[in-house]
């Protein structure tokens, strides 16, 4: 994702941590729109799997309720059907008996049903891992999600949580013991699909020219606003 450095903030950048932390409205900013762009890559990430798997011929179901996917699990076609999220809401868990506290659904980032109606469930991370607290809750959820899928009628379930940007997942930063069983490399996750699902390398060399123009564009905002000014 191109970074905006023209993008006007709501709040002040005086008020940011950045600006406590260097005390130069520039570099706040920039430090703003760099953490903003890091964030928005992840659902940007998320689209392009989307795109890539269309392009390559996979059916991506127009909804993602519970009724959606059940009626594509049960369905005798035997195509690959990709889900740019699926929302499983309290009741369906509910009548499966399972327990949901503080919200109203769960929602996966992305859910395949492979030809042979086995069923993949994937969180997709863009980075090389998250936080413990925040893994610990996604695992509770993706179990949640397992367990309401075994209870509709799937019988070949797995979960994973895909680190692209992790090529080695003992170097990766993920410190929970109970996330460990389902982390996966981009290229790990690709393999569980049938061939030609997913290119990796078509996904991450339109990523790449990104990546270039943002260096570009943040030296440049350096050079202009902070080296010249000091």
């Amino acid at each position: 994702m191109i970074i905006d450095l023209s993008k006007q903030d709501k709040t002040p950048v005086e008020q940011s941590g950045y600006y406590r932390l260097t005390g130069c409205s520039h570099l706040a900013y920039l430090a703003r729109r760099m953490h903003a762009t890091v964030i928005s890559n992840g659902s940007e990430l998320e689209r392009m799997i989307c795109a890539d798997a269309v392009r390559n011929g996979t059916f991506v179901s127009v909804g993602n309720r519970c009724e959606d996917f059940i009626n594509h699990l049960n369905s005798e076609d035997n195509h690959l059907v990709y889900f740019d999220k699926l929302n499983v809401s309290r009741s369906a868990l509910e009548d499966a008996g399972i327990p949901l506290a503080s919200k109203n659904k769960i929602t996966v980032d992305g859910v395949w049903i492979l030809p042979n109606k086995s069923v993949l469930v994937c969180e997709y991370k863009d980075g090389d891992g998250f936080d413990t607290k925040k893994s610990d809750a996604e695992i509770k959820s993706l179990q949640k999600i397992l367990k309401w899928m075994s209870f509709v009628g799937a019988t070949d379930v797995q979960a994973v949580m895909v680190l692209w940007n992790c090529y080695d997942l003992s170097n990766s930063s993920v410190k929970s013991k109970e996330a460990g069983e389902y982390l996966a490399t981009a290229a790990d996750f690709i393999d569980l699909l049938p061939p030609g699902s997913l290119d990796e390398a078509r996904i991450n060399q339109k990523r790449y020219k990104d990546r270039e123009q943002n260096l570009k564009a943040i030296v440049e905002y350096i050079q202009e606003n902070i080296l010249e000014k000091t």
